[in-house]
């Protein structure tokens, strides 16, 4: 026999199921949007993970402090107001840019990215941003090769550089070898020979 809509009994039941839909409605967790915020960098050098800087943020009313990453390339520095933003289905925001990029500031420091051993016939690269190799590491016959991959290389440095070495020889393969100075030029050696 079917239960009528206007029964005690079926309306009873209704009613406890619309209560459960209810609840499950409210404990369900909102869809996050994604969100863009500025913080400020408080410290780069994680005791353990490369790569996460320390960062602080306010979400609300709500004042925030984590470990984060960021975009590949990005050179956050302490106190550097950088982009936040948080993608969908990503537990944590993501560093995206650096705010302060016109602001006066040391240059980065370096550490080891990663050590490796050269076997018989291996060699080492080093890429720019675009993929195009630039720097390549040979183990010589004679001894290690470090080959500069780009048509013109300058070596600047703001202050003295010394070169010491057993034996030091300079070779232009093609054209001459120019050598400038705001001051005097001085050559010391037991024999010098000009052609």
């Amino acid at each position: 026999m079917r239960k009528r809509f206007d029964d005690p009994a079926t309306t009873h039941l209704s009613d406890a199921v619309a209560e459960l839909v209810a609840d499950a409605a409210a404990r369900r967790e909102p869809e996050r949007s994604p969100a863009t915020m500025v913080g400020r960098c408080v410290a780069t050098t994680h005791p353990t993970l490369v790569g996460r800087v320390e960062i602080e943020w306010s979400h609300g009313r709500e004042q925030r402090r984590a470990w984060l990453t960021g975009l590949l390339g990005l050179g956050v520095r302490v106190d550097d107001r950088v982009l936040l933003q948080q993608p969908l289905e990503w537990p944590e925001p993501v560093i995206t840019g650096v705010l302060d990029g016109f602001a006066e500031r040391p240059p980065v420091s370096s550490r080891p990215g990663s050590v490796t051993q050269l076997g018989r016939g291996e060699h080492v690269c080093v890429y720019d941003s675009r993929g195009a190799e630039v720097v390549r590491i040979v183990d010589g016959e004679d001894g290690p090769v470090v080959r500069l991959l780009q048509g013109d290389v300058a070596l600047e440095i703001d202050g003295r550089l010394r070169i010491r070495a057993h034996e030091i020889r300079l070779e232009a393969e093609r054209g001459s070898v120019e050598i400038e100075a705001s001051h005097d030029i001085r050559l010391h050696g037991e024999v010098i020979h000009l052609n």
